[in-house]
Formats: C-alpha cells, sequence, structure tokens
C-alpha cells in the first residue's frame, strides 16, 4: 500500500514538491521585475511656481476667516490649513468663473465624496476612516 500512495499524483509529498516549485517561480518571477525599472524613461519633476508669500500675518488667520476671499472657507486649528483656494495658483486656473473651487466639477467627485477615502484605503494609505470633524475638512 504505501508503495502506491507513494506513487499516487494526490499525495501530500507532491503536493508539497508542487507548492515549493511554485513558491520558487515566484520569487525568481518577482527578483527580476524588482530589477525592472518603473519607467522606460524617468519623468522629470517640472520646477513649481515661486511660492507667494502674503503680507497678512500668517498668525491672524487662525479662529477667523477675514483672509478668505471666495466666501466658503471654514475656520482651520492650522495656518497651513488656513488659506484659500484663491490663494493657490493651480487652484485659480481650475475655477474658470466659479467663485470657488467647490463648485468645479473635477473636485466634487473626486475630493468631496466618499470616492478620495476609498481611494486612500485603496492604496493603503489610511487604515481607518477619519472622525466626521476631522473627514472632508
Amino acid at each position: 500500500m504505501d508503495l502506491e500512495s507513494a506513487s499516487d499524483p494526490g499525495t501530500s509529498q507532491d503536493l508539497n514538491a508542487v507548492e515549493r516549485k511554485q513558491q520558487l517561480l515566484q520569487r525568481l518571477l518577482l527578483e527580476n521585475a524588482s530589477k525592472e525599472p518603473c519607467f522606460q524613461e524617468t519623468p522629470l519633476r517640472q520646477s513649481a511656481p515661486e511660492e507667494v508669500t502674503t503680507s497678512t500675518d500668517e498668525e491672524g488667520r487662525i479662529g477667523n476667516t477675514d483672509w478668505c476671499t471666495c466666501g466658503n472657507c471654514i475656520t482651520m486649528p492650522t495656518v497651513e490649513e488656513s488659506i484659500c483656494c484663491k490663494e493657490i495658483d493651480n487652484v485659480i486656473c481650475q475655477l474658470e468663473d466659479a467663485p470657488c473651487i467647490i463648485h468645479n466639477t473635477f473636485f466634487k467627485q473626486f475630493c468631496q465624496e466618499d470616492f478620495a477615502h476609498f481611494l486612500y484605503g485603496f492604496l493603503g494609505m489610511e487604515s481607518q476612516r477619519p472622525s466626521e470633524a476631522l473627514f472632508n475638512r
């Protein structure tokens, strides 16, 4: 009986050998893939325009929205977050005739809706949804 079970292709020894071969093949394929560059030609980053400094006291932005020019900004806890969409050159060019970035179709689809949360989770950048106080602020 032992000779028959040893030659039977469904034995655990045969399965272990097949699994080892599959693991070896995967490891070899991954080693080769990791040596290949992601891009055929390395893309060059375009230089960002020089940062515009505002003359207003940046600390005076916390706790109020006097600095807002679009009418939709809310008070934020940090100076970095206390900025109006009309103060960012890359946003201004997307505004067209809209008074604020929140009226832009692309912004609505990809920033305000749950798609942004889904995308961060899909990419593994966020493990859990932030609290309501922090979500979409």
